[in-house]
């Protein structure tokens, strides 16, 4: 089928996610058939540099050797066999090679994937402000069991940055008051904020470290979580107890997807991908300052490591900018995705120097054309 058939029964038929239908209804969606490295080609051969590590996962670009040879491999073995009562040695080893590079403390696995929100009442404390931490746990304490947060930064709320030693006061604030801290590295995790967890920066073992996203490179969906022999043993017990672990899925530690896992584990310390990343992280900073003096329509840049928002000033929100960014972007070459006006880039840790020159430099583009069309229209 051509591209203009595909993407009529794209239109049709399917329903996307964190889309609004009616716009894309308008739209020639782009049809992405294969990847190589940080460049994406959609059905009529236009190349595309992957801006967003397609959507925060492919930590080492598309198509990596290593990877793609080792799920070939798996394939050879068994592609499937449940974690329930059996399981297999690429679940095994990943538990253990992701205890041994996660913060201390943290020595049990637990595969899962993501289930819908839980009904019960929550607290929401001001992001990055552990006077009001503190606040809440003295008046709630008694009543609550964990402390939730992605570690240095908020990535679906915006890119917000919290200020340095945040992490480090609210794991002293949850020792004081006897919960529990819950770090979300599903983002922040495999390398994006410039160490493997984020959580490593400030020197804070949660007592639950949930990881996702770039943990098999973007290959396959696998989730993970750690926790502390404390969190494990509390578990244990007779049977007629019924104090098990009754939580799982059908495909929990499925062996296609550790293998993937495990491969983009070897590649890190193969590639030295940590180590060579640093400069990046230098060179993409002085890149977005420049971008900051250049565009009067940036209203601020948040960024730790790889993970970067550009908040643009305020917009009427029927004018949805940060859509019109995005496709200013595809039109020069660059996928790029919006939180509402904050325009993300997050690209794999395997970019070039000159891809990012090119890809910040593509952003700054599809900024300048868009916000300049939307003042005049608001003129």
């Amino acid at each position: 089928m051509d591209s203009d058939a595909l993407a009529h029964l794209d239109r049709t038929h399917v329903w996307h996610p964190f889309t609004q239908q009616r716009g894309w209804e308008a739209e020639r969606p782009v049809l992405i058939e294969r990847g190589v490295g940080c460049t994406l080609y959609d059905t009529d051969g236009t190349a595309y540099l992957d801006g967003v590590s397609s959507l925060w996962c492919t930590v080492h670009g598309h198509r990596h050797p290593r990877i793609d040879a080792a799920i070939r491999e798996q394939l050879d073995r068994v592609a499937h066999s449940t974690m329930l009562g059996l399981s297999h040695p690429g679940a095994a080893e990943l538990a253990a090679r992701l205890v041994e590079i996660a913060p201390p403390g943290l020595s049990r696995d637990l595969f899962h994937e993501r289930f819908r929100s839980l009904l019960f009442p929550t607290h929401q404390a001001e992001p990055g402000d552990a006077a009001d931490m503190r606040r809440l746990l003295e008046e709630h304490g008694e009543r609550i069991a964990a402390v939730i947060m992605e570690p240095l930064v908020q990535g679906a709320a915006g890119m917000i940055v919290h200020p340095d030693g945040y992490l480090r006061a609210v794991r002293e604030l949850c020792d004081e008051f006897r919960v529990l801290l819950i770090c979300d590295e599903v983002a922040v995790g495999f390398g994006r904020t410039g160490t493997m967890f984020a959580c490593q920066q400030e020197d804070v073992a949660p007592d639950l470290m949930c990881v996702a996203k770039g943990i098999t490179g973007g290959y396959l969906p696998l989730a993970a979580t750690l926790t502390t022999e404390e969190v494990y043993e509390s578990f244990l017990g007779e049977h007629a107890e019924l104090r098990t672990f009754f939580h799982g899925h059908t495909y929990t530690g499925n062996p296609l997807a550790c293998a993937a896992a495990l491969a983009t584990l070897d590649v890190f310390e193969e590639e030295r991908t940590l180590e060579r990343l640093a400069p990046k992280i230098a060179l993409l900073g002085e890149l977005l300052e420049e971008l900051v003096q250049d565009l009067p329509t940036v209203a601020e840049i948040r960024r730790r490591g790889f993970m970067t928002g550009i908040e643009l000033i305020a917009f009427p929100l029927d004018a949805r900018m940060g859509h019109r960014v995005t496709l200013a972007a595809r039109r020069r070459g660059a996928i790029v995705r919006p939180l509402g006006d904050t325009i993300v880039l997050m690209p794999p840790l395997s970019i070039t120097e000159d891809e990012l020159v090119r890809l910040v430099g593509i952003t700054a583009g599809a900024i300048e054309e868009a916000t300049g069309a939307g003042l005049r229209l608001a003129a």
